[in-house]
């Protein structure tokens, strides 16, 4: 589990405190010809390094920095075709994550994925779900016969 942590660590480092909006939006307009997806994926390799302080790790080094730059070329061509903005970024993430998955458990991936689907708590789960979908809608459903009460220029309920 550490492994995984310390190569998560390493992802968030890259992605988002050492990946500034200018080498973002240079990328969405250049592209492949951007210097800033290389400098990227330079980046994600010497932090993997780095977090990992451990030379027998390069070979995971490699293969996280070469998928974490296929993955991001591939966003930056297939986003422009998403009218939701948001989704190939959310895919981006979830490809990352399940590359360092797979670097982190490749020697026991079946047991450990197994044992982490066991250890699910459903009723957990449900609760949180249910917390946050339907109880949005049904307070959404129960507030709607109040909004007759608030003023163009007012963004509250009167009394409230």
């Amino acid at each position: 589990m550490m492994l995984f942590t310390k190569l998560f660590l390493a992802h968030l480092l890259g992605d988002f405190i050492f990946q500034s909006s200018k080498w973002v939006k240079d990328k969405e307009e250049k592209k492949v010809k951007s210097k800033y997806i290389y400098y990227h994926t330079l980046i994600h390799f010497a932090l993997t390094l780095l977090i990992l302080w451990d030379l027998k790790y390069w070979k995971i080094a490699i293969i996280i920095a070469i998928s974490h730059y296929l993955i991001d070329l591939l966003k930056l061509y297939v986003t422009p075709s998403f009218k939701n903005k948001n989704l190939p970024f959310l895919i981006d993430q979830v490809l990352h994550i399940a590359v360092l998955y797979v670097c982190a458990y490749y020697g026991d991936f079946y047991t450990h994925t197994l044992a982490l689907l066991q250890a699910i708590d459903v009723r957990l789960v449900t609760a949180l779900v249910f917390v946050s979908f339907p109880t949005a809608i049904l307070i959404s459903k129960v507030l709607q016969g109040m909004s007759k009460y608030i003023e163009d220029d007012h963004e509250s309920l009167p009394n409230a």
